[in-house]
């Protein structure tokens, strides 16, 4: 089912509940798509492998007139913000390194976050895990308010992190 948002960013967004993602179209006539998978099984074997845990896919469905656009980042914040009315969520992104480009999509990633208006209000932990030839960057993001509680959190996600590392 899909419905149109109210919410405060400068893009019409669009939910489609049985997909768990947003939609949104540029005023350059791109469209993009913010898509929340359910993940929790990362989790598994640590005190959280119950938790609400979802990966994040941010994509562009259709190219625009190409100019760069700072209405996106405020979208894209609109919808973490909805996303998170369930503050037990956790969310996290995996920078895709087929292309060559996962590097920058981290440092934009984590421009994205520095200028959040919501950034005071989650914890964001980045992660790299070596591999024999790639770097995979990701980060976690979730909300201070999180009733699992922060410590617990944190010490689920080293663990999983140590894991993934004594793995390669």
């Amino acid at each position: 089912m899909k419905e149109v948002l109210s919410l405060q960013c400068p893009y019409k967004v669009t939910l489609d509940t049985s997909r768990n993602s947003y939609q949104f179209i540029t005023s350059g006539g791109a469209s993009y798509e913010v898509l929340f998978s359910l993940s929790n099984e990362i989790l598994t074997g640590t005190d959280l492998e119950s938790a609400d845990v979802y990966h994040v896919v941010v994509g562009k469905t259709s190219h625009g007139d190409g100019i760069r656009d700072m209405n996106i980042s405020l979208t894209v914040d609109a919808i973490i913000d909805h996303f998170f009315l369930i503050k037990n969520r956790l969310f996290f992104y995996i920078c895709d390194p087929t292309d060559g480009r996962h590097l920058a999509r981290f440092r934009m990633f984590n421009m994205w976050h520095s200028k959040s208006q919501f950034k005071e209000r989650f914890i964001k932990l980045d992660f790299q895990i070596h591999d024999a030839d790639t770097i995979y960057y990701a980060c976690f993001i979730f909300d201070k308010q999180n009733d699992l509680g922060v410590d617990k959190i944190v010490t689920a996600l080293n663990e999983v992190r140590q894991v993934l590392q004594d793995a390669k």
